[in-house]
């Protein structure tokens, strides 16, 4: 999917556009029309220490932290998981990401 958003995208860092998570392809500037993912199988992803993942665990983008997350409180919905992860990992197993 491409458009334009109002602020500047670093590539492959998720970012929130009107509630939904979108994973942009390129660092543009503000205004520029960039590409971005919006349904994917995503690894090796940031991944908040503290809470370990079950297979099929719902997930979260934390925006703030720019970590994927089980913690639902001020984060978005963006998919579940496909691999379990221990408390302590801070990277993802597999995740099936969908902005919708």
């Amino acid at each position: 999917v491409g458009f334009a958003h109002t602020a500047a995208t670093t590539g492959h860092e998720p970012i929130v556009i009107n509630s939904r998570v979108w994973i942009p392809l390129n660092d543009k500037a503000a205004d520029e029309r960039n590409a971005f993912v919006h349904r994917s199988l995503v690894s090796n992803a940031p991944k908040a220490t503290g809470a370990a993942w079950a297979v099929g665990d719902a997930l979260y983008w934390d925006a703030t932290a720019k970590q994927f997350t089980k913690t639902t409180t001020s984060n978005t919905l963006c998919g579940f998981a496909v691999e379990a992860r221990a408390s302590g990992d801070t990277t993802s197993g597999l995740i099936e990401f969908d902005s919708f």
